[in-house]
């Protein structure tokens, strides 16, 4: 089944969202423990500089233990806060375990204070996301945030940021229909895979 309309979409939506807050903790921590073993290991990772993360959200496997296990290793860690003059996009703003946070209109929370680094400067956005499929493909939460920050990057796969969708293995599609604005991912990492249809390593302009 190609899922490509958005009656579609909504349906997928509502069932691997209730499958994802399904999952026990016990599930949940050894999922998020799994992927981030494999994001310390990721090339694109390990030679990254600036990593905009997520605060985790309805099931989604948490990923902000990479603060505490790659700190030492001279990167800094950004996290997606809501736009106030630019409405349907986001801002990456430093963040460092302790910082305070504050609760967004979607019950996330985000840094009120800090840094802000343009999406241009980041070396690998982490995203998360409700499906995707083998060509990594996404579908989000349908607000399209993402999308709309990250723009420069629709077509554009030798731009950085690197994109990387963050899952579990059960939210794999067999086949999704893009719109035109959505961004493609470069590659999507679950607890037991990692999905790219192009695999390459950084260079060193591409991590700088």
């Amino acid at each position: 089944m190609i899922w490509g309309s958005r009656m579609d979409k909504a349906e997928l939506r509502k069932r691997l969202r209730q499958q994802r807050q399904d999952l026990d903790q016990q599930e949940l921590e050894s999922h998020s423990a799994s992927i981030c073993q494999r994001l310390r290991l990721n090339p694109w990772i390990k030679a990254a500089h600036h990593i905009a993360l997520y605060m985790p959200n309805d099931g989604e496997p948490d990923v902000t233990d990479l603060v505490y296990q790659m700190a030492a290793r001279n990167r800094s860690f950004y996290l997606p806060c809501l736009d106030n003059f630019d409405r349907g996009h986001m801002i990456f703003r430093r963040w460092r375990p302790g910082d305070g946070l504050a609760t967004n209109k979607f019950g996330i929370p985000e840094p009120r204070k800090g840094k802000i680094m343009p999406t241009w400067a980041l070396s690998v956005v982490l995203m998360p996301l409700v499906a995707f499929d083998k060509d990594c493909n996404r579908v989000g939460m349908g607000a399209g945030y993402y999308d709309k920050t990250l723009y420069i990057r629709r077509g554009n796969i030798r731009l950085l940021p690197h994109l990387m969708g963050i899952a579990h293995d059960f939210q794999e599609v067999p086949q999704l229909e893009p719109a035109p604005w959505d961004v493609s991912l470069d590659m999507v990492i679950t607890e037991k895979r990692t999905i790219c249809p192009e695999k390459s390593e950084p260079t060193e302009e591409e991590t700088s």
